[in-house]
């Protein structure tokens, strides 16, 4: 049984044994659906618990279920239609992905988690120190890592992630690098008929190079270093935008230290390139 609860932290309950048994019966009966069809009382316990968590993430903006108002919207109208055609298998789905979320959530607990934000260990993301070689990259960064850190930390606390959050990350980090490749295309193109003029070519025979050309070609390498990490970041992120929320926790996670000095420091920076280049150029 240890090994299936991994996904909390600190001593197991009995009733956090049995919250992970149910969503264990319902993902069995996902498997075999066939052979347990459903009576009437729990399909009114599938419809009703996917209204309830469609109720709170429109009511609540920091709802701990995981799921999207559109993706919940979606489970009832399939628990709708499965209903009349004997399916089973779709509430047994829903059931299964609602009860791993309550369970994550310490649910029944009194420790429960009641806002996506709060830690039910005392994490305050807000108080996270950090490494001496952030704080040094920082300032060369324009301080752009201080910003995506405070995000993801904010965004993944406990190891949890809900979808509604990841979908803003994506838009917002994909937006401003975006803004970064356009402002960065305009300055190369600026740089470029710059370098252009024959004056400065003029210059450049006499002096074999001018500091003002110099510094222009390096504002022209920063410029194509901030479109090209742009676009590459911008176009990997963009196919990771609807993936399941269990795939998003497996994403952070493989970018998160193990070794808590670290952190999500690392992914700050990367984020923060595209940004650094543009005003570096």
């Amino acid at each position: 049984m240890d090994e299936h609860l991994t996904a909390i932290r600190g001593p197991v309950t009995y009733s956090q044994i049995y919250h992970f048994l149910r969503q264990e019966y319902w993902h069995h009966m996902y498997l075999f659906a066939d052979t347990h069809p459903l009576s009437d009382a729990q399909w009114k316990a599938a419809n009703r618990m996917a209204v309830d968590a469609y109720f709170d993430v429109t009511m609540s903006r920091t709802s701990t279920v995981a799921h999207s108002a559109a993706e919940l919207e979606a489970m009832m109208k399939s628990l709708s239609q499965a209903e009349k055609m004997d399916a089973p298998e779709v509430a047994a789905a829903v059931l299964r992905s609602l009860l791993f979320n309550q369970f994550l959530n310490y649910h029944g607990q009194r420790s429960a988690r009641t806002n996506r934000g709060e830690s039910v260990f005392g994490d305050d993301p807000d108080q996270a120190q950090c490494t001496l070689i952030f704080k040094l990259f920082s300032p060369f960064l324009f301080y752009a890592p201080v910003v995506h850190l405070d995000i993801l930390n904010k965004y993944w606390v406990d190891g949890l992630a809900t979808k509604d959050q990841w979908v803003t990350l994506i838009e917002r980090c994909t937006g401003e690098w975006s803004e970064h490749t356009i402002y960065a295309t305009i300055l190369l193109n600026a740089n470029v008929a710059f370098l252009a003029i024959p004056s400065v070519d003029e210059s450049v025979e006499r002096y074999r190079g001018s500091m003002t050309q110099v510094l222009s070609i390096l504002s022209v390498v920063s410029s194509l270093g901030s479109i090209l990490v742009g676009l590459l970041m911008g176009r990997y992120h963009r196919t990771k935008k609807h993936i399941p929320v269990e795939d998003i926790n497996v994403y952070l996670k493989s970018h998160y230290s193990d070794d808590s000095r670290w952190g999500f420091e690392w992914l700050a920076i990367i984020y923060s390139i595209p940004y650094a280049l543009l005003m570096w150029a």
